[in-house]
């Protein structure tokens, strides 16, 4: 159990790192939608909201890219 419990805190860090890049690369309804921002935010994690106006006038598609990019190489799958 105790195992379990430490994989998820680790788990959670990465959660909050991946969230933080899809909010900042303007794509944080996608975020809300599947449920992260209130977990987030029930382990006390916070999530800057404010970078994604800067993106506002960017391309869908070009901050979906520099998003996979900051996400890395295991994110090439999605």
């Amino acid at each position: 159990m105790l195992h379990e419990a430490l994989i998820a805190a680790s788990d959670l860090g990465r959660l909050q790192e991946i969230a933080g890049i899809v909010i900042r690369h303007g794509f944080g309804e996608l975020v809300g939608r599947i449920g992260l921002v209130t977990l987030l935010k029930r382990a006390g994690r916070a999530l800057h909201w404010e970078a994604a106006a800067e993106l506002r006038t960017v391309p869908p598609a070009e901050r979906a890219r520099s998003m996979l990019e900051q996400l890395g190489p295991t994110f090439v799958k999605l």
